[in-house]
């Protein structure tokens, strides 16, 4: 049988033999053989591209009947056939450039095709497109397998690369497609399209025309921010500078190459729902970093629209948090470099969220040097602040002049200006200057101790006010809070050392000891301290240690001082500050080296604190520690001449004891002083024991003392000698020396016992500086030959007690030629001398062992003479001595004394 089209036979089949049933359809599969060549491609080009077509068959067929057959009847039909209608029904489904070279794009692409017709073909061989878009040939593409066209839905799968006649089209083919953009594109079948020549005819001019939807593709795969800056310009806007590396996805895949020679933005800039602003850079070159990683930096102008509050919010967040989100919605455009040459994409959509390292807190801020060079013009001490700030983000913020609030425990300590504060990524040094002057003066003296006693102060920096007309900066900065630590003045003893000038003991029996005397405290204030100071008044908690063993503690409240800081000194007294004993052996003892020796050797320690007026106002420096080593000088036992008995007057008298007054004068060699209240010594003249003295106060200042005391002389047998002795030489003018001893009787104080037990010193005893004699009248007569005169003597009574003459026994002298003798027992007609009385004498013999005319003339002048041998006396009616008595030039004369 022949097919035919248009009338013209193009194949013959041949017909197998079927059976035919009823009203059933059969279905006869018959190889076509071709026998003529154009007929047939007209019949396939018919059968691609119409709608319907008609075909038809014509032939001899045999036919069976029931038992009939009929031979070679002739059979023609024309027919209908549904055509391909150009396969006008065709998409893409997948599209990607992903398997691209160094040298070529490549394309791979799935199309589903919707056969419209009855008609399959069940090899159409490999098939051969060339794709257009805008009439442009883009290059060539082929299936990847052998098609097959069967009912309904076929899948092709293309691949091949791209090599367009016209680089601008392909430009904005391949920029629609990364944008997502929709574009139409035909693929169209050249002559000798498949690898089955004989359909090759049929498939020419093909066109197979569809929408090329691209995937929106992100080209900017991630964002990293790794510098920003932002420089304030007003209200609406600043200029934001941002070096950011871009991570890429090349739509050309790994193996291609993406060039991007410069990039520009469009995009909103977003903080959790918060829009901070919109920028838009022009083309910015950029620098490859390393295969699909490029580094940008743009500089572009941050607009906003509600006055910065937003970045001001994100700003205040961003500077307080470790690590903070932002959003950049927009657009991008490159201009990138591909295998096909230069391309421009153009509005690439992208959402990207970078994590930003913050600042937290700025949490690695120090104090690097902190000085108070002087007083402010008015209020307040002008302070130097260098701080070294870390910013551990990449952020670099220009503030400009900002005013700062110095804080600590919550009160503002005083206000500094950063002339031009720069925060960088990094370390940075910033130098604030401005005054201090503390809202609270309790405050700002807790906060001045712990710097003063090397004790670090947490503060705080926190924004007051910019001198820039822009309001989101004025809201940032009032909520910026820098906290950090200033810490204590380095290798700094503020109280040096402690020294007393001189210390006072008072001692009461039954009560605790008081102490006096006036001290310096030295100060050391550092170097970078140097405003004016004058501390007036102080508190001091001391401790006084010997051989580091804790003695006494006195507490002494707020007492005015004196100092400054030119001094660098402060002088105090101390006045009845009661001590608290801990270690009465150690004190005893400390008592008996303070009496006893020339040095004291002790150790000062405890705490003060310090009233201080500065230009800021009052402040206290509280709970200084000091710590001194200190030497007193002490006391010696009162070792000559030291002690020294000025004067002695006889008040009283019995039968076996004499009461002297005296007038004792101490030199206190010591920086320390006492006052015991009652005391006695013993006396002791020759090594025997002979009275002790008592003083009611003994209250010894520095320097020299003067004590009148009474002593009581005792005596008895063991010491009636020496006794004379003393009372002879006293009498005569003669300075003699006595020791004074103590023992533990000597004082109500028992802290004291031990020390005055161990006493001992040695002192003068001055004899009379009056003499008994003041003048003898020799009454002229003529017995004077026989060697006998009466003489009347003018007497004084150096004693504060009657004084009866009963014996005189006297050689007296010219010179060294004993001249005569008085010697008489007057114990019967006793001359009595009233206490400090002068008197002359009833006349007494003086017997003369040598007379001459030159004797006899001198006498009618005056005549010097000297006297040695006893006087007996009774003082006081009661007490009965004999004196070795010696008194030189005596004058002597015939005549009264005028």
């Amino acid at each position: 049988m022949s097919i035919k089209y248009g009338g013209v036979a193009f194949g013959k089949v041949q017909m197998p033999r079927i059976v035919i049933k009823g009203t059933t359809r059969t279905y006869v599969r018959m190889d076509l053989t071709i026998i003529n060549r154009t007929a047939f491609d007209h019949f396939g080009k018919a059968m691609m591209d119409e709608q319907y077509l008609e075909w038809g068959i014509s032939g001899h067929i045999n036919v069976k009947l029931l038992f009939v057959v009929f031979k070679k009847i002739y059979f023609e039909k024309t027919m209908q056939l549904g055509g391909f209608n150009k396969l006008r029904d065709v998409s893409i489904t997948e599209f990607d450039m992903i398997h691209s070279t160094k040298q070529n794009i490549i394309v791979n692409l799935i199309v589903q095709i919707m056969n419209p017709c009855n008609i399959t073909i069940s090899n159409l061989g490999t098939i051969q497109f060339q794709v257009y878009y805008k009439h442009e040939s883009l290059g060539t593409i082929s299936t990847t397998e052998t098609v097959e066209m069967k009912l309904g839905k076929n899948v092709m799968h293309l691949r091949g690369h791209l090599e367009p006649s016209n680089i601008e089209i392909a430009n904005e083919l391949i920029s629609r497609f990364f944008t997502g953009k929709p574009s139409y594109i035909s693929a169209i079948a050249p002559q000798n399209s498949s690898t089955v020549p004989l359909l090759s005819p049929a498939l020419s001019g093909l066109n197979l025309t569809t929408i090329l939807q691209g995937p929106s593709i992100n080209l900017m795969k991630s964002i990293k921010i790794v510098g920003m800056s932002l420089i304030p310009i007003n209200n609406e806007e600043v200029v934001l500078s941002e070096t950011i590396l871009v991570d890429l996805l090349n739509p050309l895949g790994n193996n291609s190459t993406l060039h991007i020679v410069n990039i520009s933005l469009d995009a909103a800039i977003y903080w959790n729902t918060l829009k901070i602003g919109t920028i838009k850079t022009p083309p910015t070159s950029v620098r490859v970093v390393e295969k699909n990683q490029i580094l940008v930096n743009i500089s572009s102008g941050l607009h906003f629209e509600d006055s910065g509050k937003n970045l001001a919010t994100f700003l205040e967040h961003f500077l307080n948090s470790e690590e903070i989100k932002l959003t950049f919605i927009g657009k991008t455009s490159a201009h990138a470099i591909v295998p096909i040459g230069p391309v421009f994409i153009q509005d690439l959509v992208f959402n990207n969220t970078v994590v930003l390292k913050g600042m937290d807190g700025i949490k690695n801020t120090s104090i690097v040097n902190f000085t108070l060079p002087g007083n402010a013009d008015r209020d307040g001490v002008v302070i130097d602040l260098y701080a070294s700030m870390y910013d551990p983000s990449v952020a670099s913020f220009d503030i400009g002049l900002v005013e700062f609030n110095v804080v600590y425990d919550n009160v503002v300590m005083g206000v500094v200006n950063v002339s031009e504060l720069i925060i960088d990524h990094g370390i940075n040094t910033v130098n604030m200057n401005g005054i201090m002057n503390p809202e609270n003066l309790d405050i700002g003296s807790i906060f001045f101790s712990n710097y003063l006693k090397g004790k670090p102060s947490p503060v705080s920096v926190s924004g007051k006010r910019t001198f820039r007309d822009i309001s989101w900066m004025e809201s940032l900065i009032k909520n910026m809070h820098i906290s950090t630590v200033l810490p204590g003045a380095k290798n700094i003893t503020l109280i040096s050392g402690v020294n007393l000038e001189s210390l006072g003991l008072k001692f009461r029996p039954g009560e605790l000891p008081l102490m006096n005397g006036t001290a310096e405290a030295f100060f050391n204030f550092p170097n970078n301290f140097l405003i004016p100071w004058n501390i007036f008044s102080l508190k001091i908690n001391l401790l006084m240690l010997v051989n580091n063993s804790k003695m006494l503690d006195i507490t002494i409240p707020y007492i005015p001082c004196d100092g400054n800081n030119t001094s660098k000194k402060a002088v105090f007294s101390i006045e009845n500050a009661r001590v608290n004993i801990q270690n009465t052996s150690l004190f005893e003892d400390f008592l008996v080296v303070l009496f006893l020796h020339e040095q004291v050797q002790l150790k000062v320690q405890g705490i003060s604190s310090g009233k201080v007026a500065t230009n800021m106002g009052n402040i206290t420096i509280i709970d200084v520690p000091f710590s001194s080593e200190l030497s007193l000088k002490g006391m010696n036992h009162f070792a000559p001449p030291d002690i020294t008995i000025t004067k002695v007057d006889l008040n009283a008298a019995t039968k076996d004891t004499l009461i002297f007054v005296l007038d004792l004068q101490i030199t206190n060699p010591s920086s320390a002083f006492l006052d015991s209240g009652w005391m006695a010594l013993q006396i002791y003249f020759d090594d025997k024991f002979i009275g002790n003295g008592s003083m009611p106060s003994f209250a010894i200042k520095l320097g020299k003392n003067v004590f009148h005391t009474e002593s009581t002389i005792f005596v008895d047998p063991s010491n009636e000698v020496v006794i004379r002795k003393l009372l002879s030489n006293y009498m005569n003018g003669v300075d003699q020396q006595v020791i004074v001893k103590g023992t533990e009787d000597c004082t109500h104080i028992p802290y004291l016992k031990k020390a005055i037990s161990l006493l001992s010193t040695v002192s003068a005893f001055p004899g009379l500086s009056e003499r008994m004699i003041e003048y003898a009248h020799v009454e002229f007569s003529s017995h004077i030959w026989e060697g006998q005169v009466y003489i009347e003597i003018y007497m004084i009574n150096p004693f504060n007690l009657d004084m009866d003459i009963i014996g005189i026994d006297l050689d007296i002298y010219d010179q060294d030629t004993k001249i005569g003798y008085i010697r008489h027992d007057l114990t019967n007609d006793p001359i009595q001398v009233p206490a400090k009385q002068k008197i002359i004498a009833h006349p007494v013999i003086l017997q003369l062992i040598k007379i001459d005319a030159k004797l006899i003339e001198t006498l009618w002048t005056v005549l010097p003479i000297n006297t040695k041998g006893k006087v007996k006396v009774i003082l006081d009616q009661a007490f009965t001595f004999e004196a070795d008595y010696v008194q030189d030039n005596i004058p002597t004369s015939f005549n009264k004394p005028s």
